[in-house]
């Protein structure tokens, strides 16, 4: 989410959140935590925070997020020996 903090809650459906984590050393480890989010599910995070939300189900899932300041970025990661490697920035007005 770039420099961005933000909110999402769960409307409807249910999405899968997996959470990776940046130790102390600089390296972003994955985490292998998962946490199943329901309607009314709500998480609240700040702009170093690093996570995928995924619908994982076959029924389709709606929900609301929320950044400040505005998104301007996200940065895409991929896991390599359970390390995490930033591989892509996208950003507004040149990506979306």
């Amino acid at each position: 989410h770039g420099d961005s903090s933000g909110s999402f809650i769960v409307l409807e459906g249910r999405l899968t959140e997996e959470v990776g984590a940046r130790p102390v050393g600089g390296e972003l480890h994955c985490s292998g935590i998962a946490t199943h989010h329901r309607p009314g599910s709500q998480r609240t995070f700040g702009s170093s925070y690093l996570h995928k939300v995924t619908n994982n189900d076959v029924e389709p899932a709606v929900s609301l997020h929320l950044y400040s300041p505005a998104l301007t970025q996200m940065n895409e990661y991929v896991e390599v020996d359970g390390l995490l490697e930033a591989v892509y920035l996208q950003r507004v007005g040149q990506h979306w």
